[in-house]
């Protein structure tokens, strides 16, 4: 993929996962990232990327 510098807002965005959640979970991979361990956003030129530290399963809430 081309440099951030050079990409435009729509497709530092596109480097998401295109899976649907309940395809990617099929396939066994996280549904949040689709396994590529980030998710990106970007909004007048600022870009994010975040590491997907889950694994698209639902969180376990730890009970008293």
């Amino acid at each position: 993929m081309a440099k951030a510098s050079s990409m435009t807002d729509a497709q530092w965005e596109q480097q998401n996962t295109p899976l649907h959640p309940d395809e990617a979970r099929a396939k066994g991979l996280c549904w949040q990232c689709g396994d590529k361990g980030a998710l990106y956003s970007a909004f007048g030129g600022q870009r994010i990327k975040v590491e997907c530290k889950g694994t698209g399963e639902p969180a376990k809430v730890k009970k008293p």
